[in-house]
C-alpha cells in the first residue's frame, strides 16, 4: 500500500513531471507488474490512465481560472508538449473540443457513453451541457482567503462516499481507529478530502477520503494511511444545511468565485471541515467549511 501511495502522491504533487511506474516501483523494491496491481487495486484505474487524468484535469482547472489563456498557453502550463495532445486528451474524455468548452461548465458525465446516453433522453442536452447553470450567479455567502498551516493526518478512504450509509459507515470505522490510538480529540475536527475534481472527474474514480489530525509519530495501518498536507493559502466558504447547499457552496467556489478573482487552483486537495457530527441526521445536515488550495495568479503563462 505504502508504494501505491507514493506514487499516486508523486503525480498529486506536480503532474506536470515526468513519473514513470517502473522508477516508483524499483525505488520501491516492486517490480513494476505488481506496483501495477497495487495501485489499480487501491485506486481503481491503471497508474498510465490515473497521470493522463490528473494532468487533463490540471488543465481544465487553469481554463476556469483564465479565460482568456490559450489552449497552447494552458496545455504547456498543464505539463502537456503541444496544444494537440491536449486537445486530443479532452476530446477523448468528453466527447468534445475544448474550445467548444465555455470553461465554467462541469465536465463530469461528459464521456463518450454518457454523452451519448444523455442525448438519447434528451435531444436538447447536448448543447445544454456545455453551458454554465445560471443559478451560480447568487453567492451562498462571503468567500475568505486563509493561511492553513501544514498538517499531518490519518486518512481513510471512504467507496461510493455519496451513499449516505456508505460515509456513515466509514466514518465509524475510522472513529474508532482514532480513539483506539487517543488521536480522536475535541479540539481536532474530522475532515473530507478528495484531489479529484468536484467539476471534472469521472464518478467512477472519484476518490473521497475522510482525514483527522493526528500526532506525528502515529503510523497508518488497517487501511489508514498517514499524510502531512502541505502549507497553503485557500479560499473558503462556510455552509450548512444538506447535498444541495454544499453542492452550491462548491460550484461557486470553482466555476464563480476563481474566474473573477486574482486565483488559482494549487496543488492539494479540497477539503470540508465538519464542525458538527453528521450522523445523528442520518448523514442530512451539515455544518462545515468548503476549502480550496488557492495560489496567487502570476500573469500570463509563458
Amino acid at each position: 500500500m505504502a508504494a501505491a501511495e507514493r506514487a499516486y502522491m508523486l503525480v498529486r504533487k506536480d503532474p506536470r513531471r515526468l513519473i514513470t511506474l517502473e522508477a516508483v516501483a524499483k525505488e520501491a523494491g516492486y517490480s513494476a507488474s505488481r506496483l501495477h496491481t497495487l495501485f489499480l487495486h487501491r485506486y481503481g484505474e491503471t497508474f498510465g490512465a490515473f497521470v493522463r487524468r490528473v494532468r487533463l484535469e490540471k488543465a481544465c482547472g487553469l481554463m476556469r481560472a483564465h479565460q482568456n489563456w490559450t489552449l497552447t498557453q494552458i496545455a504547456l502550463e498543464a505539463g502537456y508538449s503541444e496544444s494537440s495532445d491536449f486537445s486530443r486528451s479532452f476530446r477523448r474524455a468528453f466527447g468534445t473540443a475544448p474550445r467548444e468548452w465555455d470553461r465554467v461548465a462541469p465536465l463530469n458525465g461528459l464521456g463518450d457513453n454518457e454523452r451519448n446516453r444523455q442525448a438519447e433522453q434528451d435531444p436538447a442536452c447536448d448543447n445544454a451541457v456545455m453551458k454554465a447553470a445560471p443559478d451560480l450567479l447568487a453567492p451562498p455567502g462571503s468567500v475568505r482567503i486563509e493561511h492553513r498551516p501544514r498538517q499531518t493526518v490519518a486518512i481513510y478512504a471512504v467507496p461510493q462516499a455519496d451513499q449516505a450509509q456508505n460515509l456513515r459507515t466509514g466514518w465509524d470505522r475510522f472513529e474508532r481507529w482514532l480513539c483506539d490510538r487517543d488521536q480522536r480529540r475535541p479540539e481536532r475536527m474530522m475532515m473530507g478530502l478528495s484531489y479529484d475534481s468536484h467539476y471534472d472527474s469521472p464518478g467512477d474514480v472519484f476518490r473521497f477520503e475522510l482525514a483527522h489530525p493526528v500526532d506525528p509519530e502515529i503510523h497508518g495501518h488497517a487501511g489508514v494511511v498517514i499524510r502531512d498536507l502541505p502549507e497553503t493559502q485557500a479560499a473558503v466558504l462556510s455552509c450548512q444545511g444538506g447535498l444541495a447547499e454544499f453542492s452550491s457552496a462548491w460550484d461557486y467556489l470553482g466555476r464563480v468565485f476563481l474566474p473573477d478573482s486574482p486565483w488559482e487552483p494549487a496543488s492539494g486537495p479540497a477539503m470540508e471541515i465538519y464542525f458538527d457530527d453528521p450522523r445523528p441526521s442520518d448523514m442530512a445536515h451539515w455544518n462545515m467549511d468548503c476549502v480550496l488550495p488557492v495560489q496567487c495568479c502570476e500573469g500570463e503563462a509563458s
